[in-house]
């Protein structure tokens, strides 16, 4: 192998070519044959805290870099909006320095998007940044229903009349010399079409003995194995990861 190729195999290793941000670029060091970079836009607001008062105008700093270093010739497609809102789009040639988007202001508190686009060797790049105009005069634009209140209390005394039928199961093989693993499950409202439905979840308990807060963990979407906040139980802490039923305190966590 000549130096030349040790060159691009050292920089792609590196850089980690099968990366989605690792494209091969221009120009290329006098000593090797390719060039394989680290491509990223960046987009900001002017100001640290991103915050503006309504009618303050607001602006955004835009740089693109390979490998950290700025991109010659870059081109970006960007827009300024509302949030979630449609925004015309507009292209901006960014030197080496970088660019300035003037991103206008807001005539009421809200929050002011920033979109910036750009291609580089085939590959598209994009980034996001937001100012938010007088974010602690916002408030909410949802009406509670009349009927919010009625809606719960039926449900809450539909809850009462279900057994409760906790459970609490030791798992040895999940247990550490810190931490007891508890399998728990208890009756939910039936499905609509009557049938009995369960709560599961798993509890970790240090096993020093004393009293500790409880900390909940909601799980995320998908079918996976749960072992439990093992790690944050043993610091003296009761990691319960299970949706808790109202009526429930959280068991064995005092």
């Amino acid at each position: 192998m000549n130096t030349r190729a040790m060159l691009v195999v050292s920089a792609a290793l590196a850089l980690g070519v099968g990366a989605v941000s690792a494209v091969e670029i221009t120009p290329v060091p006098p000593q090797a044959t390719r060039r394989i970079a680290t491509v990223q836009v960046r987009v900001a607001p002017e100001r640290p805290d991103w915050t503006y008062a309504v009618g303050e105008p607001a602006r955004f700093l835009v740089s693109v870099t390979a490998d950290n270093q700025p991109l010659e010739g870059a081109v970006v497609t960007y827009s300024v909006g509302p949030e979630r809102m449609p925004a015309e789009k507009r292209t901006l040639a960014v030197p080496r320095a970088g660019a300035i988007i003037d991103g206008g202001t807001m005539r009421e508190p809200g929050f002011l998007r920033c979109v910036v686009e750009t291609e580089v060797a085939g590959r598209a790049y994009r980034s996001v940044a937001t100012a938010a105009f007088s974010p602690e005069k916002l408030t909410p634009w949802q009406t509670e229903p009349e009927d919010f209140d009625a809606f719960w209390e039926k449900g809450r005394a539909a809850l009462a009349k279900i057994p409760l039928e906790a459970r609490l199961t030791l798992l040895p093989e999940a247990c550490t010399d810190k931490v007891d693993v508890y399998h728990v499950s208890f009756r939910n409202l039936p499905n609509p079409w009557g049938g009995k439905t369960q709560v599961y979840g798993i509890l970790c308990e240090p096993k020093a003995p004393g009293k500790y807060p409880a900390i909940l963990r909601l799980p995320g979407a998908g079918v996976r194995p749960y072992t439990g906040d093992r790690d944050t139980a043993a610091r003296h802490h009761a990691a319960d990861r299970h949706p808790r039923h109202p009526r429930q305190p959280a068991p064995r966590c005092l």
